[in-house]
């Protein structure tokens, strides 16, 4: 089943014909789809829907979230889903088991985060002057960047950033200016 973040769907995986591949895509796809969001308010929280838009359940990030006008804010890979606590400087990742959300642990960001990518190995997050990397493996509690590089104008206008295959990132700003980022 899957999980869709403001957006985004976490599903099983199954055989073009249908039948299963083995017992843990079995295990995922006995799983209820599912849509997440965040409330975005002084008290941040994931906000979980079932995929006909029932409510489910709500998990307090414990921080603020205020981030403004901006898509992407919420992101899944695999049982993991990021979302920003814009007024806190952090962001918030969050580990499905079942249908049953916990709070993995949180990761500081240099600025206030705007927007989120997850690629193959890490977690991209724009932020308001800057972005940074965070890799994925290993415990989300007092994980600190890998890697940083300043915005292009870095006027505070970040908008979105999105990971591309071929090892690039590409980030808007509001100001009208797109930029892309070669990972090494």
């Amino acid at each position: 089943a899957g999980l869709v973040a403001g957006s985004a769907l976490l599903a099983g995986t199954a055989r073009a014909d249908g039948t299963k591949t083995d017992a843990a895509a079995r295990s995922l796809e006995s799983r209820m789809p599912l849509f997440v969001s965040m409330t975005n308010g002084t008290d941040n929280a994931l906000v979980v829907y079932s995929s006909t838009g029932q409510f489910i359940a709500s998990y307090p990030t414990g921080k603020a979230g205020g981030a403004a006008g901006n898509g992407g804010a919420v992101q899944t890979r695999g049982d993991l889903v990021a979302l920003p606590d814009f007024g806190s400087n952090d962001v918030a990742v969050f580990t499905r088991s079942g249908d049953d959300f916990e709070l993995a642990g949180r990761v500081a960001t240099a600025s206030s985060p705007v927007s989120l990518a997850f690629g193959p190995t890490h977690l991209y997050v724009l932020e308001a002057d800057r972005v940074e990397s965070f890799p994925i493996k290993g415990d989300w509690n007092n994980k600190t960047a890998d890697g940083s590089v300043p915005e292009l104008i870095g006027d505070g206008s970040a908008a979105q950033i999105g990971y591309l295959t071929d090892g690039h990132l590409i980030y808007t700003e509001k100001t009208g200016a797109v930029a892309e980022v070669q990972l090494s």
